[in-house]
């Protein structure tokens, strides 16, 4: 999934400079909070990207930008793989973060709420926004961060494209997430 999302995201922000309801910072940060707390999985698909999602910011993109014939081909049918795989692997990467928390030592069921630190910033060729945060929370008197969420701005809110990690430590000030190497994580 990492690599399809890598895929996807790349496709959306490359031109970047960094569900019914309409979801706010703060809001997608209380709902995403909620979300691994309940360790519910329907509640933090709601925050993803759906098919009616991705196909909008597919037309944000080609409204935008220069894309000829073959490369629409080409996204109609990475449209078609989203739409085939999204669920599975939306699955996958939640069960991937709560199990790199429980590997913290984390009782999802008994973390609290810190600060949602994050940027917004406006694409280039776009008329969507992009927010780019870490949201930090605690367990047993320690501070753990939920690290590079990305997000776009769509007509349902915003919608997050993906989930870094979890880590150990809190982030206090906006971190650029990709200043974070792979190993660290």
């Amino acid at each position: 999934m990492r690599q399809f999302k890598l895929i996807f995201i790349a496709t959306i922000f490359m031109t970047s400079n960094s569900i019914g309801q309409t979801f706010k910072p703060n809001e997608i940060a209380d709902k995403l909070f909620t979300a691994f707390q309940t360790k519910s999985y329907e509640s933090y698909k709601k925050l993803l990207f759906n098919t009616s999602d991705y196909q909008e910011s597919l037309n944000d993109f080609f409204k935008n930008n220069n894309v000829g014939d073959s490369e629409r081909k080409e996204f109609a049918e990475k449209k078609k793989l989203f739409a085939d795989s999204a669920d599975s692997q939306y699955r996958k990467e939640f069960e991937r973060l709560l199990n790199k928390g429980v590997k913290l030592g984390i009782d999802w069921t008994k973390i609290r709420k810190g600060k949602f630190v994050f940027k917004e910033a406006n694409a280039v060729n776009s008329y969507k926004k992009s927010l780019s945060g870490h949201l930090n929370f605690l367990y047993n008197d320690s501070t753990y961060v939920i690290f590079g969420i990305e997000a776009i701005e769509l007509s349902s809110g915003y919608k997050i494209s993906d989930i870094r990690t979890v880590l150990k430590g809190g982030v206090g000030q906006y971190v650029d997430p990709d200043l974070l190497d792979d190993d660290d994580m």
